[in-house]
């Protein structure tokens, strides 16, 4: 068989003149070439009359139009590209020349494509024209751009993502030593007043104030990835009730949310916070699935799961949140989880509700799975492993400065930028019996022992300061004085910060903290640095 990708032989018997048989041979070449190109080109090419009737199109066009190529010859551009500047009038008409020529006028980008079926895409479009004297051709390429547009879509979500945490996080930060001051102080207060005290009660309510807004700016923390997880022993059923007036207002007057459980539940091994952050996340979608209003429940029960690799066995904690809304088709179930997915209008959604809420029960140890028919409402089963070991409480904390047993009679160093933080902390101390020396930077610490004579037995020290950070201040401490340091800061660990922690031998206490909560950490590692030296 012949192969049609050669060039043809000249007959022996061709009488043509030399020079005619080489320019038809070279038109032919050109030709096949032509045609390979506009054959696999990547984009879907289309040829035009000026009109607007299609001549050809090439095998991409098949595919991204769903034509065969019968059907493309004599259809209308329109129908094709029905938002085109290409119509009957076309603009991109060629002026007759005597030479053939091309020239490629300026695309017209981004523009909604329409397929055989009815469906739409959004695509690239580049209009130019073949020109020639006896059949100008019109040569349109189309670019099916969806993917593009929408990992475009992603990136400046996220460079707006990144924005947004970097100012909560600063913000947060800043704030942090606010109510730091607000919560120290009120503890201050509380322990000069009498029980009974008129005033007891308002102080109570600047303290509680203080320890809401705390929550709050572990939130804002944990948005901008500056919080660690701090996970702690926690009770899902008391905190699900706990919210559930704040959920209620979340969901509004329309829609009934219920708590159920038939019995005790196990604890899980969590942070309460996260654990919040996935109730408000599923029963914000709850909610904009239930338009006209409904029912929301949240249901609490044991089960034990043979373990098969697919997912957490054993003991574990079953929570499930229950809509009775509208319910999903299962496409949009399978990526329900899906980073940016949403099928909420632009600018209502960032589709990264429930991409959390996967990424926070894994952490935990757990899974969960969607179930959801349309028109038939939505359940999200969370499962996290149970904590059944029977465990000795830790003794309940003192709610006072004066109930806390925790008095001493050390040399301490607090170290912090902020005046009001430092005087409240270095007060709280010294109501328990501790000897306190101040100092507002880095360098102020490094003078003020170069002239104390006396001993030391802690630095307590915060992380971010101006000039020597708490970190330099440390190391340079560490070269004289061996005593345990204790790092405070308004953000939490990360990898570098543990690494720091770890070669430097230190400890840390996240603000804002309470009194209480420091004179604990404070007692605990003057008896532990006690029991070191024997």
């Amino acid at each position: 068989m012949p192969d049609a990708s050669r060039q043809t032989a000249v007959p022996l018997d061709d009488t043509r003149p030399h020079d005619a048989r080489t320019a038809d041979e070279a038109g032919a070449a050109a030709r096949r070439r032509f045609e390979a190109l506009f054959q696999f080109a990547p984009d879907a090419l289309l040829l035009a009359t000026p009109e607007g009737s299609i001549i050809r199109a090439n095998r991409q066009a098949e595919r991204l139009f769903g034509y065969t190529t019968d059907e493309f010859v004599g259809t209308a551009v329109g129908a094709l590209l029905p938002s085109s500047q290409f119509d009957e009038r076309h603009e991109h008409r060629p002026a007759p020349s005597p030479r053939p020529q091309s020239q490629t006028p300026p695309g017209v980008p981004s523009q909604q494509a329409r397929r055989k079926d009815g469906s739409e895409f959004l695509a690239d479009v580049t209009l130019g024209t073949l020109d020639d004297v006896d059949d100008p051709t019109v040569i349109i390429a189309v670019r099916d751009v969806t993917v593009r547009d929408r990992l475009e879509e992603q990136l400046r979500q996220i460079q707006r993502l990144e924005v947004v945490g970097q100012l909560s996080g600063g913000i947060a930060h800043d704030f942090n030593n606010l109510v730091q001051v607000m919560g120290t102080s009120a503890d201050l207060a509380l322990g000069l007043l009498p029980p009974g005290a008129p005033l007891r009660r308002d102080i109570e309510v600047i303290r509680e104030a203080a320890l809401r807004a705390s929550a709050l700016t572990r939130q804002l923390l944990t948005f901008s990835g500056r919080q660690a997880a701090q996970p702690e022993i926690l009770d899902l059923e008391a905190l699900s009730r706990r919210l559930a007036p704040i959920l209620q207002r979340l969901m509004g007057p329309s829609i009934t949310v219920a708590i159920a459980s038939p019995g005790p539940v196990w604890p899980v091994l969590a942070d309460p916070t996260h654990i919040e952050q996935v109730l408000l996340n599923l029963l914000a979608n709850a909610r904009d699935a239930m338009p006209g209003g409904g029912t929301l429940s949240i249901e609490l029960s044991n089960v034990t799961v043979e373990p098969d690799g697919g997912g957490p066995g054993g003991a574990l904690v079953q929570m499930v949140v229950r809509d009775s809304g509208v319910g999903m088709d299962p496409d949009t179930r399978a990526r329900v989880f899906e980073p940016f997915f949403t099928t909420k209008a632009r600018g209502k959604g960032s589709g990264l509700g429930l991409s959390t809420v996967y990424g926070i029960v894994t952490q935990c140890g757990g899974d969960i799975h969607c179930g959801s028919e349309p028109g038939q409402g939505t359940a999200f089963t969370i499962r996290l492993p149970g904590v059944t070991t029977e465990t000795t409480p830790r003794p309940a904390a003192a709610d006072t400065l004066d109930e806390a047993d925790a008095r001493g009679s050390e040399t301490i160093l607090v170290i912090d930028d902020e005046e009001f933080l430092r005087m409240s902390i270095g007060r709280i101390l010294e109501r328990k019996g501790y000897r306190v020396l101040s100092a507002g930077s880095g360098e102020e610490a490094l003078r003020l022992l170069e002239a104390h004579e006396g001993p030391l037995h802690l630095v307590l020290s915060d992380v971010l300061m101006p000039g020597l950070c708490g970190w330099d201040v440390a190391a340079r401490l560490r070269e004289r004085w061996a005593v345990p340091v204790l790092f405070t800061s308004g953000c939490a660990e990360d990898a570098e910060f543990e690494e720091r922690l770890h070669q430097l031998e230190a400890h840390f206490i996240a603000k804002p903290f309470t009194g209480v909560s420091l004179l604990r950490t404070v007692r605990d590692l003057l008896e532990a640095s006690d029991d070191a030296r024997g």
